[in-house]
């Protein structure tokens, strides 16, 4: 009882610790060599200026997929976190029905739930 109590609680760790360093990272790796409008090569300034406006705008599409394609992997995630909270509840049901004392079980669940619903609130 206390293992599955772990791994949903690292789970829900990975739900907050993900983004940031996965960002971080990747947004060097966008664009780590300067371009030909950065180095100054060829044509005019109005030329250089719109294509650096380009630039700049796939660097933004670039961010944008990245961070919709993390939503749904955490999305994913939390759905995944739901559904082990119902096999949870289901068990520690079972472990009631048998007589077992679940109290400490059921207040930890809870608790899970209440972080999980959280995170699903912080992706919408």
């Amino acid at each position: 009882m206390k293992k599955i109590l772990v791994v949903v609680a690292v789970l829900i760790g990975l739900v907050f610790t993900t983004g940031a360093p996965a960002f971080a990272r990747n947004v060097g790796v966008v664009s780590p060599k300067p371009s030909p409008v950065q180095k100054g090569v060829k044509g005019e300034a109005g030329q250089n200026q719109r294509t650096k406006n380009q630039l700049t705008e796939k660097h933004r599409e670039t961010i944008r997929n990245y961070w919709n394609k993390m939503a749904k992997r955490l999305g994913m995630l939390v759905k995944n976190e739901k559904r082990i909270a119902e096999k949870m509840a289901q068990r520690i049901d079972k472990q009631a029905a048998a007589g077992k004392d679940v109290t400490a079980a059921r207040v930890k669940l809870e608790e899970g739930k209440k972080l999980i619903g959280e995170a699903e609130t912080m992706l919408k």
